[in-house]
This record gives structure tokens, sequence and C-alpha cells, in this order.
């Protein structure tokens, strides 16, 4: 019971102390906006995407996570986009809205498929709200000033930036600096300066689309992290589609986890579940992660096999640009 409890609270102080960090999420190829605001507008249709996510089920207090996006095409090459999400662990809650801008930069058309070669420019603002909940902090003093003199809520402003590759429905990869102004965001009021600040986030991602037949195709992604003072983590996921609408394939943490992912997606909505298989010292303890995601396609232009989106027009008659990344 003794080495539960120290392993336990190991891994909850480990989320406490770098919660400043995107909250990890296994579906991330479905939401990457959360990761890059350069995705903002480079997709031929509107997504709204709902995730929701119960980290090491059957522990207290245990990581959850809730967020919703979406991004759009405006005009003149730009998009935008917007991020509200909600990540709770233990005592410590986060809550916040991000907003991005993207430039999408039309580089040369791949004369064999049609499919331009894009690289666009994102950036984004963050307001966060940190909430501690004292009631859940317990200490062997009772009464603890350092609890007591805590604040309830800091509100913290951030920046990030980010580049975005794509081919059409062939290949992308992106780049991305999170966090960029380092904001302090002391809860426990400690006055100094250089500790309790958010870190700066890097990203790389990357996805790559093989087209076997008609029906069959499939689809690799890749998401690399790396946090200031902390390991260099990499995910990876390998999904099978059958006729475009049913997927299903693996996906892999590394020193973390590994599970699988399956879904179904048409031309107006996608749904799909997750579970992971913690690999990590707390596995005998929790029953894994399970993960939720449903996204609806508004305006979806060439996934309905119709040209809605207005923002395909704008791009045709203005620069000649139509964004075709309608299988990611």
């Amino acid at each position: 019971m003794k080495k539960l409890l120290l392993i336990v609270l190991f891994a909850i102080m480990s989320v406490l102390t770098y919660t400043q960090q995107r909250a990890l999420m296994t579906q991330y190829m479905f939401n990457d906006l959360i990761y890059n605001p350069a995705v903002a507008g480079v997709k031929d249709y509107v997504p709204i995407n709902l995730n929701v996510r119960e980290q090491w089920t059957t522990i207290n207090a245990a990581p959850a996570t809730q967020s919703v996006s979406i991004h759009g095409y405006l005009d003149y090459n730009l998009g935008a986009g917007a991020h509200i999400f909600n990540h709770s662990a233990g005592p410590l809650r986060r809550t916040g809205l991000t907003l991005s801008t993207a430039y999408h930069l039309k580089l040369k058309e791949n004369r064999f498929s049609k499919e331009y070669r894009t690289l666009s420019f994102g950036l984004s603002g963050t307001l966060m709200q940190y909430v501690l909940d004292k009631e859940k902090v317990k200490t062997r003093i009772p009464d603890d000033p350092a609890v007591i003199s805590a604040f309830n809520y800091r509100m913290v402003p951030d920046f990030s930036f980010g580049l975005y590759y794509h081919e059409g429905n062939k290949f992308y990869v992106g780049v991305s600096t999170l966090n960029l102004l380092q904001t302090r965001f002391d809860l426990f009021n400690t006055y100094e300066f250089n500790i309790n600040k958010t870190v700066r986030n890097y990203y790389i991602s990357g996805g790559a689309n093989f087209k076997v037949n008609y029906d069959y195709s499939i689809q690799a992604f890749m998401l690399g992290q790396i946090i200031e003072s902390t390991p260099f983590q990499v995910e990876i996921a390998v999904l099978n589609f059958i006729k475009s609408k049913y997927f299903i394939g693996p996906t892999y943490r590394l020193q973390d986890s590994f599970g699988g992912i399956i879904g179904y997606k048409n031309h107006s909505l996608r749904v799909s579940y997750s579970y992971d298989y913690t690999t990590s010292d707390i596995r005998p303890f929790q029953n894994g992660t399970h993960e939720v995601n449903f996204t609806l396609f508004f305006l979806n232009g060439s996934l309905n096999g119709s040209k809605t989106y207005k923002g395909d027009k704008q791009r045709a008659a203005n620069s000649k640009y139509k964004p075709d990344i309608n299988e990611f």
C-alpha cells in the first residue's frame, strides 16, 4: 500500500510540475491545431472538433482533459482558428482560450496530381487561467501557511508560433514553438522570478497518406515533443482506412504506453475512440486511458463532392490557390 501511494503521488506531482505543457492527446492527428497555429485554415473544410480524455482511470484526481476547436479559411490566403481547453490534475486546473491566425503561401503545383505544395506561417495568442483548489491540498502542518497564502487562481497570457508544409493529400510536416513568453504563474506566491514559469514546448509533426487501392489506404502519423529540461517524447500511429470510412490502427508513445484507435468517418462527421495501455511504473495501479474524439465537417467542399466552401471560390478567384487536404 505504501508503494502504491508513493508511485501515485509521484505521477500526479509530475503532471502538476509540468502542467504548463499541452495535455497529452492520443488522437493528435485529428486536432493538430492545438499543437501548431499554422494549421488554421489549411484544410478545404471547416472542422469543429471535440476531444475528451480520461487518463489513468481508477486513480482518484488523475489527469482529465476536454477541448473544443474550430478553424477555417478566411480570405487572401489567411486562416483563423480558436481552441478552448480545460485540463485538471489533482488540485490544479488549467482553463484557457487560444486564438490562431495563419498565412498560406503557395509554392508550386504538382503537375501530376494537380495538388499544391504549400507553406503556412501561424501565430496564436493564449489566455490561461490556473486554478488551485486549496481544499484538495493537504500537508502535515495544520493550516499550512504555504497553502493559506497561495492564490486561488492566476491569469497567464502567452504566444505560440508554427510552420506547416504540405502537399495536398500526400504528406505534411510541421514545426512549432508554444509558450514563447514563458510567463510566470506562481500560484503558491513564492515571489521567486525564475520558478513556477511556463516552459517552452517544441513540436514536430508529420503525416503521410499511402493509397493502396480504391478501397484501402494507410495513413501514418508522428508527433515529437521537446520540453526544456525533460526528455524527448515521440508518438506514432498507423491507421488503416477501408473505403475511406472505417479506420483502425495501433498507437505508441515512447516509454509510456501503447494502444489503438478505431473510428468511422463520412462526408459530415468523424467519430473515433482510442485506448492507451500504460507501460510506465504506474501501470499496475490503473486501468489505462480512454479518449473520444468527435469532429463535424462544415463547408466541406470535395469531401461531399460539391464545392460549397466559399473559401474555395475566393482562393480560386484571388490567388488560384485551392487546398486539397481532405483526407487528413
